[in-house]
């Protein structure tokens, strides 16, 4: 039955518009009761897709070739501002480095021997006796952890490997893959020169940039890097070639059991963030980008 409003009792409280808003309410309510109704089911229907992982492509290491640079008695990690008291060294990447350097010294000559200019890091190691270590080709790589955890080494971070930190290997020239190389020293006094691979821990304790015996970064554990140790950051290592065949007896440190290899980090941060992040993480989406780790093999085979 329908009401008039004209039948119902009339006061100065407005009572008419009272029962006109009440309705106009109840209307209101209504519809957007059914509005909500269906703005719930379409939510529920269709989920909003939570912030989308990045795509990882396989990870790669990233390659700089350096020809040497220079042959000091200096050791700016080891023996820092003792000029011409070290055994002899090789050095490749930076052309400044001495006894006195530093990561900012060396980031603030932006002079380097390596193929990437990028690169102003310092790379050394004991001089080959009997002939001289001429060229050194560093791989940057994800080594046995996750790749996805990895970071960009802190600017400033120096490191030493071998002799009893990391790992060394020899080999004769050129040859494919880890097949070629041997834990002992080989004979190459026929065509092929010598070649050594220095490999480099990657496991930081996340607070010092050098510690002596190298005790602030450690070798990944099971796949992963220990509570102790707990940054991640690209594992590196280095291949040096002989300037001409020999049977390598000794290096300037003592037996070839003392060779060794030192890295001092001045990359700038934001290009090696770069490549730490399109070629190690795998967060690549072009050709180019891959192009850029210039990668030549996953398994650094000897030069």
């Amino acid at each position: 039955m329908s009401v008039s409003t004209s039948a119902l009792p009339r006061s100065s409280c407005g009572c008419v518009n009272a029962v006109h808003d009440g309705l106009a309410v109840s209307r209101a309510l209504g519809v957007a009761a059914l509005v909500g109704g269906l703005i719930v089911s379409i939510s529920r229907a269709v989920p909003v897709p939570a912030s989308a992982a990045p795509v990882r492509k396989p990870s790669v290491a990233f390659v700089v070739e350096c020809a040497l640079s220079h042959e000091s008695n200096d050791d700016p990690i080891v023996l820092p501002g003792h000029a011409a008291m070290s055994h002899l060294h090789s050095f490749f990447g930076n052309r400044s480095t001495t006894a006195a350097s530093t990561a900012a010294s060396l980031a603030s000559m932006r002079n380097t021997t390596c193929d990437n200019n990028d690169d102003v890091a310092a790379y050394w190691a004991p001089s080959l006796e009997g002939a001289s270590w001429v060229s050194m080709r560093a791989y940057y790589d994800a080594g046995s952890v996750d790749q996805a955890s990895i970071g960009s080494f802190p600017f400033g971070l120096g490191i030493v490997a071998g002799s009893g930190r990391g790992s060394v290997a020899w080999s004769c020239g050129k040859s494919v893959g880890a097949s070629g190389w041997s834990v002992a020293p080989n004979d190459c006094s026929g065509t092929r020169t010598v070649t050594v691979r220095i490999t480099f821990a990657q496991c930081w304790d996340g607070k010092h940039r050098f510690l002596a015996g190298s005790r602030h970064i450690v070798d990944a554990v099971n796949g992963g890097c220990p509570a102790s140790h707990r940054v991640a950051v690209p594992r590196l290592r280095l291949i040096l070639r002989s300037s001409s065949p020999l049977a390598p007896k000794a290096v300037s440190s003592g037996g070839l059991d003392t060779m060794h290899a030192d890295f001092l980090n001045a990359w700038p941060q934001a290009p090696l963030a770069t490549l730490v992040t399109r070629c190690i993480r795998g967060e690549r989406s072009t050709s180019a980008e891959l192009r850029s780790c210039r990668s030549k093999t996953s398994e650094p085979a000897p030069l």
